[in-house]
């Protein structure tokens, strides 16, 4: 009997996630398969993109209220193989494990993208439950926008002063009119930043 896998592509802003995303979207793509976007994710509508590629990937944009994704998921039944989530952040643990249920019970797979923590350095709750029970979870680290290391693994919501922003909405869309800003921090200039 199969079982399903659930896969969990992981990492800071601008660290390649999304290019993987891509990449194994890619490799699904021809042999079906369903990608859902929240559509509270303003940047790119009902797009998956990645700052790597010049293509991009139609999804289907849902909210937690629209419960006709189960359906979905359900009429279409071997016509895919593998259901994707990007930004998977911007979803609840519940939403993301009854859509995790329903692929484990039709043996579809999950493979979903997002961010591991929000700037405060808390997990997202969904993100943190994918991490506990992906069978695969890959964590990408990104480039430090203090000291150029490949090591960041912070993002942090800066202003226009350079100073560090440590509270506000866990969910928050870069904000160009208060001129805040999302970078990504190693531990040791994520330090400096508190000292």
């Amino acid at each position: 009997m199969y079982q399903s896998k659930v896969k969990f592509i992981s990492g800071v802003m601008r660290s390649g996630k999304s290019a993987q995303l891509m990449d194994e979207i890619g490799w699904e793509y021809n042999n079906g398969c369903l990608i859902l976007k929240p559509s509270q994710d303003t940047r790119d509508g009902d797009k998956v993109v990645s700052r790597k590629y010049k293509h991009t990937y139609p999804a289907v944009l849902v909210d937690e209220s629209n419960i006709q994704i189960v359906d979905l998921i359900h009429h279409g039944l071997g016509q895919f193989g593998t259901v994707f989530i990007d930004e998977v952040q911007f979803f609840s643990k519940s939403f993301i494990h009854e859509i995790r249920m329903v692929c484990f019970n039709e043996e579809i797979n999950l493979t979903c993208s997002g961010l591991l923590k929000d700037f405060k350095g808390d997990y997202f709750e969904s993100s943190e439950y994918l991490m506990e029970i992906a069978d695969d979870f890959i964590f990408h680290k990104g480039e430090c926008y203090t000291c150029g290391d490949m090591t960041a693994i912070h993002n942090a919501l800066i202003d226009d002063k350079d100073d560090l922003i440590t509270d506000g909405d866990s969910v928050l869309i870069e904000d160009v009119e208060n001129h805040s800003h999302y970078e990504t921090l190693c531990p040791e200039c994520l330090r400096r930043y508190y000292d």
